[in-house]
């Protein structure tokens, strides 16, 4: 069963069109047994999340998606406290995160609240070197960043992730818009995650709850960069894929399988209900599933570097999809792929 573990309220200002009680009770119309909140370097909107989540009967997963600065100059700028490059300047990336323990809350609260007091208001960046040593409890993602080859190197990203997080505690990232060359881009980030033998999983990056939000947030979008509706360009966003997609209409092809949460859990060692902990909500419901992939092996998938290059290569027809009570198994001309975790 999909759940999404990647969505942004309109407390990350300007980058959210959903209050957290309308991505709630979108997500228990649809169906979702559990649903996290990332919000844009902090946890504004989390006591409105737990309280909504808990009346419609949805797990609360809190999290949040954090501006880091890469680069000599950038991270003695984002230690020090000056004004940070603006939110385009491909030395800033956005890394989100989740807490799976009361230590990880704890982590995300000190770096969230180191990065702030140094910062004006609506700025400030950490530095990857001040993750070290504050990562635990904290389930980090990865995404479309990592295949920046003249920033990080190829994989360096993930490198430099699994060293801080660990294996067990990093995942690929992946998400489908509809935009030019994001499959191959998915592709790339497979191989990558078979490298590092760390899991994928696959999020919608919701910045909104409906399609009907999306004129909402391009002008929230026009607001954050100063501009018009007209002049603001490909600073909108291409569509409107960004909301909370009903359960039976993501991701259900051959590019990505399904496992049950409980592989998941055994690897992270309970990823769901650890705000709910905090706030002294029981630990004994029954835990969700969550969409899972774990990474393939087949011969035909796109390599890192020929991603990279924008070398083609060639792709299997695409299997059939059965739908089955534990997920989904993928028939057809390719291996079975095998969801169990390593």
């Amino acid at each position: 069963m999909y759940i999404e573990l990647h969505a942004s309220s309109a407390f990350s200002f300007l980058d959210g069109a959903s209050l957290p009680e309308a991505l709630v009770a979108r997500a228990a119309a649809l169906g979702y047994p559990a649903l996290a909140l990332l919000d844009r370097d902090g946890v504004y909107g989390a006591p409105r999340f737990h309280q909504a989540a808990k009346r419609a009967g949805v797990k609360a997963i809190i999290g949040a998606e954090l501006t880091i600065a890469v680069g000599p100059r950038q991270e003695r700028r984002a230690a020090s406290g000056e004004r940070r490059a603006a939110s385009g300047d491909p030395r800033i990336f956005t890394l989100p995160v989740l807490v799976e323990s009361r230590d990880g809350y704890r982590n995300l609260c000190r770096l969230v609240s180191r990065m702030k007091l140094r910062s004006p208001k609506g700025e400030g960046a950490l530095a990857l070197e001040e993750l070290d040593g504050r990562a635990a409890g904290l389930v980090a993602l990865v995404g479309r960043s990592a295949l920046d080859g003249p920033r990080y190197g190829v994989g360096g990203l993930v490198d430099r992730l699994v060293g801080t997080f660990g294996a067990a505690n990093t995942c690929i990232e992946v998400q489908r818009h509809l935009l030019r060359d994001e499959e191959s881009d998915n592709a790339a980030l497979f191989d990558l995650a078979s490298a590092y033998h760390v899991p994928v999983i696959a999020t919608n990056g919701v910045r909104f709850a409906e399609p009907s939000d999306r004129p909402l947030y391009d002008v929230l979008t026009c607001i954050r960069h100063k501009t018009t509706l007209a002049r603001a360009g490909r600073r909108l966003s291409s569509n409107a894929e960004r909301y909370l997609k009903a359960l039976e209409g993501a991701y259900l092809d051959a590019q990505l399988a399904v496992a049950d949460y409980e592989a998941l859990r055994q690897k992270y060692n309970t990823l769901v209900g650890q705000y709910n902990a905090l706030l002294d909500v029981s630990r004994a419901a029954a835990r969700p599933t969550v969409v899972f992939v774990q990474q393939p092996t087949s011969r035909w998938q796109t390599s890192l570097l020929g991603a990279l290059t924008g070398a083609a290569a060639m792709r299997p027809p695409a299997p059939s999809v059965n739908c089955t009570s534990t997920g989904f198994m993928l028939n057809g001309p390719i291996p079975t792929w095998n969801t169990s975790c390593r």
